[in-house]
């Protein structure tokens, strides 16, 4: 199948999935702006890469700081998504339990956090839903010794998984995922489809797709995220609106 049918047949099969379908899925290349610190991160990232055999993949499987995690690579990453309720620093993240309070905080470029439908029960299973404002607060939203990873680490976690095309397969969990779209989770990263929250406040997209959010600007009103989907075997990376509420993974500092 020719590239451009392909990414076709992507929005067709994300549309009836019920994904966010409000991005340019053509884009494949990072954005060329980072804030600061991505920029820092970005070229001791590359550099690592340069280092890093990604054929042959050795999973090793750790705890770190508390937190269970997986080696791919160079990279370490959490194998669960983040449900923290504190900043760094010990301040509170203000949860926001209606679509009011979510949409204010968004409007007010404020950090806030949610339940998956305002469920606890949904946060056991699949962490806490958090908007690009908490993700890029100053006050630190990963823990103590991990940090939110840049979009071209999302990049060259595919790379490792043997291309981003098969990547997601590998990162999806054995169950959860509806329409027999399950995965192998091969990279014991256990991806789960925790769904999202619309700036509006309206959830969507639990069981068909997990999101999560990168610490780069895109621009004054998006910022870069990374998502798989039931459907399609594939990690995609591309930008989405701020506002919205997607899962966190952090990858050791």
């Amino acid at each position: 199948m020719k590239k451009n049918q392909k990414i076709i047949l992507a929005v067709v099969l994300l549309i009836a999935a019920g994904a966010i379908v409000a991005f340019n899925i053509t884009r494949e290349s990072p954005p060329k702006s980072y804030n600061t610190d991505a920029q820092i991160r970005q070229q001791v990232s590359s550099a690592n890469q340069q280092q890093t055999t990604t054929h042959n993949q050795v999973f090793t499987v750790s705890e770190h700081a508390g937190y269970k995690s997986v080696k791919i690579g160079y990279q370490e990453w959490m194998t669960e998504n983040l449900s923290v309720t504190q900043f760094r620093n010990g301040d509170a993240i203000p949860e926001a339990k209606t679509d009011h309070e979510w949409k204010v905080y968004n409007q007010q470029k404020l950090p806030a956090w949610c339940y998956y439908a305002n469920n606890p029960e949904n946060g056991e299973k699949y962490g806490k839903l958090y908007n690009w404002y908490a993700v890029s607060d100053p006050r630190g939203l990963a823990p103590e010794g991990w940090r939110i990873p840049v979009d071209i680490e999302w990049g060259e976690l595919g790379d490792a998984l043997g291309g981003a095309e098969d990547a997601g397969h590998k990162m999806k969990s054995l169950s959860g995922w509806r329409d027999n779209g399950n995965g192998t989770n091969e990279s014991h990263l256990s991806a789960q489809p925790a769904g999202y929250r619309h700036y509006n406040g309206a959830f969507h997209s639990v069981g068909d797709n997990g999101f999560w959010w990168s610490l780069d600007v895109y621009d004054a009103d998006n910022a870069m995220g990374s998502y798989v989907s039931k459907s399609l075997d594939n990690l995609y990376r591309n930008f989405f609106a701020k506002g919205y509420g997607f899962s966190v993974r952090c990858i050791r500092e």
